[in-house]
């Protein structure tokens, strides 16, 4: 049985706030894939994506998720892991996969306050531009985010009751 939990989903959707209170709840280690890539590089993904770009980002995941060895951990991953490199396929070999799915227009309503720190959302100048972009990726990577195992529709949901949800589909896993 696979004692790993891979939670993934676009940027903004709440996987590292989520992947954090499920690892207390569950008694579990809590690894956000792009702390480990920032720790490894020793800059922030803001920066390697100013300093070296989006491609060599992207093999640092690849080879960070390939080299990775965890057990008994919840782990969440950037928004455009699932879709590079065959990540997703890795992915659903290292532990039980769920996607956090949400609407775009309440992923813009979350990420316009919070655009200077994405290093893909730093030049949106409005909300419309914002929704555009949103819609645009995910358009490209939802057939991605749709290979987890469990996938989770969190619009309107607290994390409370995110984190009971995917409780629940845990206890059925056991």
């Amino acid at each position: 049985m696979k004692n790993n939990i891979i939670l993934l989903g676009f940027m903004g959707v709440g996987k590292s706030t989520i992947g954090k209170q499920l690892a207390d709840v569950l008694e579990m280690d809590f690894k956000d894939l792009d702390d480990l890539i920032e720790k490894e590089e020793g800059q922030t993904v803001e920066g390697i994506f100013e300093l070296k770009g989006e491609t060599y980002f992207r093999s640092l995941e690849k080879s960070l998720i390939n080299s990775l060895e965890i057990n008994n951990t919840v782990l969440s991953v950037g928004g455009g892991t699932p879709c590079f490199n065959d990540n997703m396929h890795r992915l659903n070999g290292l532990g039980t996969t769920y996607y956090l799915k949400i609407s775009p227009d309440k992923l813009a309503e979350r990420l316009w306050v919070k655009r200077k720190k994405r290093p893909l959302l730093k030049d949106v100048k409005s909300i419309p531009e914002l929704e555009q972009f949103i819609d645009d990726r995910l358009r490209d990577r939802e057939k991605y985010y749709m290979m987890a195992e469990n996938i989770l529709d969190v619009n309107g949901k607290a994390s409370c009751e995110i984190l009971e949800d995917i409780l629940k589909f845990v206890k059925k896993l056991k």
